[in-house]
This record gives structure tokens, sequence and C-alpha cells, in this order.
């Protein structure tokens, strides 16, 4: 009897996996439906508030027998994941192996940031969701004057994707000419007889100028010809972070800066020396060596333009600043016109840091640049969305405070990192993250049709303590970014309502991270307004004699 127990399990088990198994997945593949590809009418799914988002969906069935016609349900999402829309298409009947093809119009939106999925009976996650945004044709600055930078790493630098930079919000973009692009020679070689390959550069330098964009470039590292010590040094065409052999007036080194700063004369008014020299993994010579490559590559630009400006290579700091203090004492103070530095977060304390290295060394004030501001998700994109989506909004929260506060402290420029290269992307293969949608609406706030003059902070009250609240003047009206402190309140914990004073007859208009316009209507001369979790971007028109007092002007 026990055998007859142990046994009957078992043979239920066979039974099942043999027959009923291959039986069910036989009914389920003949009527498997897959998304052969969705792609949005826009380029990079970014449209306008008044064309409606539009996909173009091909089906396939993989089936073995034909699938009879049936419905596929469509929604849209918003960031904060409600479904503002759905409906439904019908996919024709489909023999093994056929496709089809449709559009979905999910409707005209207002700007913000939107999300497409798809489904069957068959399968509720068919379609991996894509995403689009919709911001506003390309707003009326001046370019040449903006603070709002770009690095393009992962761009596909042609006409489509600058238009789109520029449309983004950047005014700048950063790197080109590196000098590992443009010359390198064999062991054995004169480095005299070798010439200059700029074809890349130029190429590149014409298609942004085309948008209006302006150029910082990139003299970059060595290259490994160059620097004996490279450990690759039989790589001689590679780049190479030691330092090059040769700082003298009379090396290869000087001669490519000057020949790149003669080339680009009145076209690349600005050139930055290397990447993070501060460590050891993007710079190794010590600080004296590094003191003597930037020296000699500013000698050389002056003398190819006097009115070039030179950046250091941008500070990290994030191993401290001994190396940046000993960089500085050994020469390399001298030997630019512009601080560049890094951070990838709210930048208050490491400006400030930066500001008080350059105080020890008595090189303060000097113009200040951050070429590299970014934010990485921390999951990759293959996990589930809504595992992701708090770490989209996170991304788009610390853009617009990092953005915020550097335009607040005097900084001149920020670049953000970066426009398509993984895992910092805007934009990923799914379509842009939300955090487009606020670079754009941020550089319209404080930097269209001119950059915006910092005022300082709101005065909130005592009661608002850990909320932020940064004033600046437009040429009509004032701008507010208010948001609550990451570590008083970490994403939807520790909400703040805060008022803000607003004069009779004011417009005033509250966007999201990510663009999407917020209700905000003032009431008895007060705009209230909760934050939570994310910085809110508060734009007044007209009158604004109370907020001016509330600033202190």
């Amino acid at each position: 009897m026990r055998r007859f127990v142990i046994v009957m399990p078992l043979l239920y088990s066979f039974v099942f996996f043999l027959f009923i198994v291959p039986l069910l997945q036989a009914a389920e593949s003949s009527s498997a439906l897959a998304v052969q590809r969705c792609e949005p009418a826009a380029y990079r799914a970014v449209f306008s508030p008044d064309e409606p988002l539009l996909w173009t969906v091909e089906f396939r069935h993989p089936g073995p027998e034909a699938r009879p016609a049936g419905d596929v349900r469509w929604s849209l999402r918003d960031l904060a994941d409600r479904e503002v829309a759905a409906g439904t298409l019908t996919v024709p009947a489909l023999a093994s192996q056929a496709t089809a093809t449709t559009t979905i119009d999910t409707g005209i939106r207002p700007p913000g940031w939107w999300r497409l999925a798809i489904a069957t009976v068959e399968d509720p996650s068919l379609q991996p969701t894509r995403y689009a945004v919709v911001m506003p044709p390309t707003a009326r600055k001046d370019l040449a004057a903006s603070r709002f930078g770009m690095n393009l790493h992962g761009a596909n630098d042609d006409a489509r994707e600058l238009a789109l930079v520029v449309r983004q919000g950047a005014g700048w973009v950063r790197g080109s000419h590196l000098w590992h692009e443009v010359q390198a020679w064999k062991p054995g070689e004169d480095w005299h007889a070798k010439p200059y390959n700029w074809s890349k550069g130029d190429a590149a330098l014409v298609r942004r100028e085309a948008v209006g964009l302006s150029t910082m470039g990139s003299f970059g590292f060595s290259v490994a010809c160059a620097s004996s010590k490279d450990p690759n040094h039989k790589n001689w065409w590679g780049q190479s972070f030691t330092a090059p052999d040769d700082r003298s007036d009379t090396g290869p080194y000087y001669a490519y800066v000057t020949a790149a700063v003669e080339r680009y004369r009145g076209r690349i008014a600005c050139w930055e020396q290397w990447n993070e020299p501060d460590l050891d993994s993007f710079y190794r010579g010590g600080p004296t060596a590094y003191a003597e490559t930037l020296g000699a590559a500013f000698r050389a630009a002056k003398a190819a333009d006097p009115e070039v400006r030179i950046l250091n290579g941008g500070w990290s700091g994030s191993r401290g600043f001994s190396n940046i203090d000993a960089m500085l004492k050994a020469g390399a103070g001298a030997a630019h016109d512009i601080i560049a530095m890094h951070d990838y977060n709210s930048p208050i304390a490491k400006t400030q840091a930066v500001k008080r290295a350059y105080r020890r060394a008595g090189l303060w004030p000097r113009p200040l640049w951050n070429t590299e501001c970014g934010k990485e998700p921390s999951l990759p994109e293959d996990r589930p969305l809504d595992q992701r989506l708090p770490y989209y909004r996170e991304q788009a929260a610390e853009m617009l405070r990092a953005m915020t506060v550097a335009a607040s402290l005097g900084v001149e420029r920020t670049f953000w990192f970066c426009w398509a290269w993984q895992p910092f992307a805007m934009h990923v293969a799914n379509g842009p993250r939300p955090v487009t949608g606020g670079y754009r609406a941020l550089a319209d706030l404080i930097d269209a049709p001119v950059p915006a003059k910092p005022l300082g902070t709101v005065d909130l009250g005592a009661a608002a303590r850990g909320t932020f609240a940064f004033a600046f003047e437009r040429p009509d009206g004032l701008a507010v970014v208010a948001w609550r402190e990451p570590g008083a309140a970490r994403f939807g914990v520790g909400v703040q309502t805060i008022t803000l004073p607003i004069d009779a007859g004011a417009v005033v208009v509250v966007q999201g991270c990510d663009g999407r316009i917020l209700p905000a209507k003032s009431r008895s001369g007060a705009l209230e307004l909760t934050l939570a979790d994310e910085p809110l971007l508060i734009r007044v028109d007209g009158a604004c004699a109370a907020l001016r007092k509330a600033i202190g002007w």
C-alpha cells in the first residue's frame, strides 16, 4: 500500500509532463503573439504638445498554426504610474510566422513623460514598456551664453541628434579632437613627420555649428607612443592616461595643442585639458608632472590664440583634495583660466570645497564650470519597470537639484553626463527617461531666453527647515526651484508644505521633475505647494513684489 502511495503521484507527474504540458504549450503557441518592433513617430520618441503620440507596432505570430484575429490592449501611463489613456486594437488573423503592422494613437498630451504598454489575453506583459517625452519646440535662447551643456557619450552625432540636443535645452557640448584621434607614430618613427588627421573633428564641429551648438574642445589624454611608462606603450596608437614623456615647448604634446588651437581659432573658444587628473586611474605621473603637462598645453594654446580660455582637467575630488592642492602648488593653478570640476551630486559641498582649495592656493576668484554632472539609476534596464521607476524619478530629481544649486552658487556652466551612454543615459533603448523632460523644463526656466540671475533663497520660515527654494531673476518675472533636502525627505518621506507670496495678477506655472504641468492656484496672495519626492519648478510672470520681499530684494 505504501509503495502504491509513492508510485501513483510519480505516475501522475509523468503523464502530466509527457502529455498535458505539451498540449498546453501547443495551445499557447498556436495563439502566441510577439511584438516585432514598436517605434514612435518622432525621433527618439520626443514629441511636441500639438502632435499625437503615435506608435508603429509590428506584430508577429511565432506559433506553428494560424492565429485567429484578436484584440490587443494598450495603455498609456504617466510618471506617477497613473493610467491616463487606454484602448484596444484588432490584430488580423495571422498565419504561422506572419506579421501585421498597425498604428497606435495615444492622443495629444501635455509636456511630461509617458510610457506605452501593450498586452494580450494570452500575455499580459507582451511588450516591454516604451517611453516618450512631450516637450515644446526649440526655445528661443542665446545658445552661446547658455549655462546648460551636455556630454554626448552615446550620441549618433548626426544632424537629427544634434538638433534634438538643442531642443533639449543645451547650448554647449563637451569634447572633440583628442590627441590619440589625430596623431600617432610607430616606435622609431619621427613624430615631426607624422601629420595630423582632423577629419573626424572637422566633421563633428561642422554639424554642431550648423545647429548653433558651441563646443568645449578636449585636448584629452596622452597617446601611447608618447608615454613610454604606459604599460600599453606597444599599442602605439591608443590613448594613454600616463603623462607624456616630453612636456617641453619643443615636444610633440606642445606641438599638437598648438596645431589644434590654431586650426579652430575663432570656432572653439574653450579647451579642457585632460580628465580628472587628481585620480590615479586617469593620470599617472604625479602632481608635478600634471602641472607640467597642463603648463605645456596652456603656453601652447595662448601662443596660438591669446583669447582662448583653458580649463584644467575636471577635478574629481572623490578621494579628497590632497592631490589637487599639490597640483595647484606645483604650478597647475597658473596654467588655466577656468576651473573645471566634476560633481555627480547636488554640488553644494564639493563646489565649496573646490573654492576653498583655490583660496588656500591664493587663486580665487576665477570662473568655475562643472564639466560632468550626472546621476546613475541604480537598477539595470532589464529589471521590471515598477522597480526602476523610483530610480528614474530620482535621476530626474537629482538633475534638477544639481543644476539649480550649481547656477545659484555661480557655476557658469554645467555639462550633464550623459546623452545616451548607459548607465547614466538620458535616452535608452526603450526611449527617453523622465530626466529628459526635466532638463528641458529647467533650461526653459533659468536659461531662456537668457541665463536667469540667481537671487538667493526664499525665506520660508523656521517651520520649513530642510526645504530649499532657490530664486532666479527672469526678464519677465521670477523663477523658484524648491525641494525637500534629500536626507530629510528621501523620496516621499517627510512631506513639507510651503507658501510663496504671489502678487495679484501674476501668472504662475508649476512643473514637476519630468516637465509635466502641475495644478497651481494662488489664493489670498499665497501659493501653497506640497513638496514630497521631487523638486518643483515655479515660474511667476508679472508683478513679483511680494516674492521679492521674501527673497530679501
